[in-house]
């Protein structure tokens, strides 16, 4: 009896499967395409020093947050992202909320993006950032949903919990 291991048929073909190795051609196309997407995010900060959903629209609080997020996660300079935190700084309102945009006052859902993307820039983060950590979290912890009755016809989900609305005064989920 054979009792070298093999991957069954279907996954490999008839040869055995090779552990993966920093020469492997899968690894080195995966690094070249992160590469590729990280200085694709750094060309489409908009000049406001934020990023949008989509290019050539306005600066949003979430994609700015998430983008600060993995840029800083990767490794990038801060001086690609930092803009990004001045951004959500900028855009937080006084009682901590964070906007989906400057131009409106609600809904805030944004605000645990940004508070995460303060927190992850911690090493480099300034007075400014930990104010909005502190005041961001805050709003987060006074913040809750009304819970309405619920409606298995109408809602996919249990309304009487109680958590963060997307929307402020409407119900959790």
């Amino acid at each position: 009896k054979n009792n070298k291991k093999t991957a069954p048929r279907s996954l490999s073909g008839p040869t055995p499967l090779k552990p993966a190795t920093a020469t492997d051609d899968s690894r080195t196309m995966r690094t070249k395409r992160r590469l590729e997407l990280i200085e694709r995010l750094v060309r489409v900060k908009g000049r406001d020093g934020g990023w949008s959903y989509t290019t050539r629209t306005s600066s949003l609080a979430e994609p700015t947050a998430w983008a600060c997020i993995a840029l800083s996660a990767h490794g990038v300079p801060d001086k690609d992202w930092r803009s990004g935190l001045d951004f959500l700084a900028r855009t937080q309102r006084g009682d901590g909320g964070v906007p989906v945009c400057a131009e409106l006052d609600s809904p805030c859902w944004s605000t645990a993006p940004a508070v995460l993307s303060w927190l992850r820039a911690s090493p480099q983060s300034d007075e400014r950032d930990r104010a909005g950590v502190d005041r961001g979290v805050e709003w987060l912890l006074r913040t809750r949903g009304q819970p309405i009755p619920p409606n298995a016809d109408v809602y996919g989900h249990d309304t009487t919990k109680i958590g963060w609305s997307w929307v402020e005064g409407t119900h959790s989920w």
